[in-house]
C-alpha cells in the first residue's frame, strides 16, 4: 500500500442525481447486528472518537477481506457478484469484506443503530484513469451538533468538524487528491449497485471534475 499523505477533498457541489424509489435499504439494523451490538455500544466508551476507532477493531475481528477468503482465479465473477449488491445484514453474515464500501456501511449501520445519523460519501481519485478505477468511500456522521468524516478502510482516520459542502479540506489519502460526487443513506437510488454502475459514475464524476479545473 502506498503511503499517507496529506491531500484535498474536493467539494464542488456535483451529486449524482436519485433516479429510483423503493428500494431495499443498505444501512439497516437488523437480526445481526442487534444480536452483536451489545459489544460495541456507544455508552461504553468516553468519547467520540475513543468509539469510533474502536469500529476498527471490530471490522477486523468480524470480517476478511474477500481475497483472502476466495481463490485468486475466481476474483472478478466475485466483484461482480457481491460488489454494492449487499447490505450491513447480509456482509455481517456473509463474514468477508470486498471493499471500503462494505466496511463503511456496516460501521454506518453500527453507528445508526448507537444514534448516529450517517451517509455514505463516495469519492473519485485524481488517480483515475479508463484502465484504473480508483476510488474510495467514507461515512459522514453527525450527533448531538457534532460532525465527523470517518475513513475506517484505509486511513483509520476522524476528521472532527467536517461538514458536508465544505469546497476543500484536506484528508489522509493514498491515492491523490479526491472528488465527492455522492452523498447518501442509499446508493441505490442513486443506481449505484453493480460494480459497473460504481466505475460509470466514477468515469462521470472525473470528467466533470476535470472540467471544472479548466
Amino acid at each position: 500500500m502506498k503511503a499517507l499523505e496529506i491531500k484535498t477533498l474536493v467539494d464542488e457541489g456535483f451529486r449524482i442525481p436519485p433516479i429510483m424509489n423503493n428500494t431495499d435499504e443498505m444501512l439497516i439494523v437488523g437480526r445481526k447486528l442487534k444480536k452483536i451490538n451489545f459489544k460495541i455500544k456507544r455508552a461504553v466508551f468516553k468519547t467520540d472518537m475513543e468509539y469510533f476507532h474502536s469500529l476498527n477493531k471490530f471490522i477486523e475481528e468480524r470480517l476478511q477481506y474477500y481475497r483472502s477468503v476466495f481463490p485468486k482465479k475466481g476474483y472478478p465473477k466475485i466483484l461482480d457478484k457481491y460488489l454494492c449488491k449487499r447490505n450491513s445484514e447480509k456482509i455481517l453474515s456473509d463474514g468477508f469484506f470486498i471493499g471500503c464500501g462494505d466496511i463503511c456501511i456496516v460501521i454506518s449501520s453500527i453507528l445508526k443503530s448507537n444514534g448516529y445519523k450517517c451517509s455514505l460519501v463516495y469519492v473519485v481519485s485524481e488517480c483515475f484513469s479508463p484502465v484504473h478505477d480508483c476510488g474510495h468511500t467514507l461515512v459522514y456522521v453527525e450527533k448531538d451538533g457534532k460532525s465527523y468524516l470517518f475513513d475506517p478502510s484505509i486511513s483509520k482516520e476522524v476528521y472532527r468538524g467536517y461538514v458536508i459542502g465544505v469546497k476543500e479540506f484536506p484528508i489522509k489519502s493514498t491515492m491523490g487528491d479526491l472528488y465527492i460526487f455522492a452523498v447518501t443513506e442509499n446508493p441505490k437510488v442513486l443506481g449505484i449497485n453493480s460494480r459497473e454502475s460504481l466505475r460509470d459514475f466514477r468515469k462521470m464524476a472525473y470528467k466533470n471534475w476535470n472540467r471544472q479545473k479548466k
